[in-house]
């Protein structure tokens, strides 16, 4: 183990000596729910903010963010609606191409609350989330605009034999300081 502390004090040191640029996130969701035990679901209006820092590496870098998100999915039938208020942490592998961008790479997702209509349902969901993210923009100056796609992996619901996963479709700004 003492081995790993060279290694990565300077794998630390070398990044925090790149190019770092800071940003703040923020955009629209349209969220659902699927999986095999999802009946009648139609997308939710959502939300997302939260700063972000891309540790440049030349024409790739890492983009790391910190989100505060809506998720989750409306009654088609229109009784009610299930909201789940997310932290997620992207880890991201970032593509320049002149003002166009991509990213890609995993996310982890803290449940910070959840309801159905006016009951509280954290306790019978799962306390995490992961999967996949990925994020084509267009950057303007100091503001890009973005799309984004999220697709959990993880089955939200405490019960083994229900399969019910996050999914969600956003656009957003950055504005890049």
């Amino acid at each position: 183990m003492k081995k790993l502390y060279p290694v990565l004090f300077i794998l630390l040191t070398t990044l925090s000596l790149s190019a770092q640029d800071f940003s703040i996130r923020g955009g629209i969701n349209l969220a659902t729910l699927r999986g095999d035990d999802v009946v009648a679901s139609d997308n939710i209006v959502g939300w997302y903010i939260g700063p972000s820092v891309d540790l440049g590496l030349g024409v790739t870098s890492i983009d790391i963010s910190l989100l505060y998100g809506r998720r989750g999915a409306d009654d088609s039938m229109g009784n009610t609606s299930i909201k789940l208020d997310y932290l997620d942490i992207p880890v991201l592998l970032k593509f320049n191409l002149g003002i166009i961008y991509a990213e890609v790479g995993p996310y982890a997702s803290i449940l910070i609350s959840a309801t159905s209509g006016d009951l509280d349902i954290k306790d019978i969901l799962s306390n995490a989330d992961y999967g996949a993210m990925g994020i084509g923009g267009v950057a303007l100056g100091n503001i890009a605009f973005e799309l984004k796609y999220l697709l959990g992996f993880n089955d939200i619901w405490n019960d083994e034999m229900v399969n019910i996963k996050n999914g969600s479709f956003s656009f957003g700004l950055r504005y890049c300081f």
